[in-house]
C-alpha cells in the first residue's frame, strides 16, 4: 500500500505540476499574468487534488479489505470471544 505521506515523491506528480504551474505563467503575456495563467494553474492544481484523493481513497479501501475476514473472525478478536 502506497503511503500519501510519499505520494509526491513515488509518483513525482508534485514535481510534474509545479513545472506546469510555472511554465503556465512564464507564458502569460506581461500585464496578464493573472488573466493568462490562473484558470490552467486551477486546473492543473485541480488535478493533483483529485490524484491525491483518489490515493486516500484507495487506501482506505485497501485497508478496509486487509482487515475483512472472509470467515467472519476479526484479526483482532480471539476466535473463543
Amino acid at each position: 500500500m502506497k503511503n500519501l505521506s510519499n505520494f509526491a515523491t513515488d509518483s513525482g506528480k508534485v514535481d510534474d505540476i509545479a513545472e506546469q504551474v510555472i511554465a503556465s505563467v512564464n507564458a502569460a503575456k506581461p500585464g496578464r499574468l493573472i488573466t493568462d495563467s490562473e484558470e490552467q494553474v486551477r486546473d492543473i492544481m485541480g488535478e493533483l487534488r483529485r490524484a491525491v484523493f483518489e490515493t486516500a481513497v484507495q487506501q482506505k479501501v485497501d485497508a478496509a479489505e486487509a482487515a475483512f475476514s472472509p470467515s467472519g473472525q476479526s484479526k483482532d478478536r480471539p476466535a473463543n470471544a
